[in-house]
């Protein structure tokens, strides 16, 4: 039988950036054991501009933040002929880079049904709003969904307009 094991003193301990080896996931499910303190970050800011209805570069975050570790790393090469860890410092991240729309293109926008809200509202067609956006000079693609409450109103609304009567006026007057 197989145990869950408790992080160790030694694994809590943060090391040179602040960062200790405690695995953290983010949404998605995903684990991210090293950097945890920057990873706990990126995913707090993901979960922020998600939910303002913005899309997320989180790939593009990651990649500045191990670009800049890097460049810390061999420029002590340089200077002392080793690294030393206690010097690194922890990068400074403009967050809103990775969330700002200007940084983003516009791939697709489109309705998609959304098979579980179709299957809880029996005779309600709803369609969710999905848009993909691509973060300028990476290949990487975000898609953002419309959240389900906001769907199910707009399917009640189209639902409200097909039924209204149509209302005639008589020219007879």
């Amino acid at each position: 039988m197989s145990e869950i094991m408790n992080p160790t003193e030694q694994q809590l301990a943060p090391d040179s950036l602040g960062e200790s080896m405690v695995p953290i996931s983010d949404a998605r499910g995903r684990i991210y054991p090293e950097g945890t303190r920057f990873n706990r970050e990126l995913v707090e800011q993901e979960t922020a501009a998600n939910k303002k209805g913005l899309p997320f570069a989180s790939r593009v975050a990651r990649d500045d933040y191990k670009e800049d570790v890097e460049n810390q790393k061999t420029l002590q090469m340089k200077e002392f002929g080793f690294i030393n860890k206690v010097k690194l410092k922890k990068p400074k991240m403009n967050w809103k880079k990775y969330s700002d729309l200007k940084n983003f293109e516009v791939i697709e926008e489109k309705e998609v049904p959304d098979e579980y809200l179709n299957k809880i509202h029996p005779g309600l067609r709803v369609l969710a709003k999905s848009t993909v956006y691509k973060f300028k000079g990476y290949k990487e693609k975000y898609r953002l969904m419309e959240d389900g409450p906001s769907s199910i109103k707009r399917a009640q609304e189209v639902v409200k307009k097909l039924t209204e009567p149509i209302k005639v006026t008589s020219s007879n007057e």
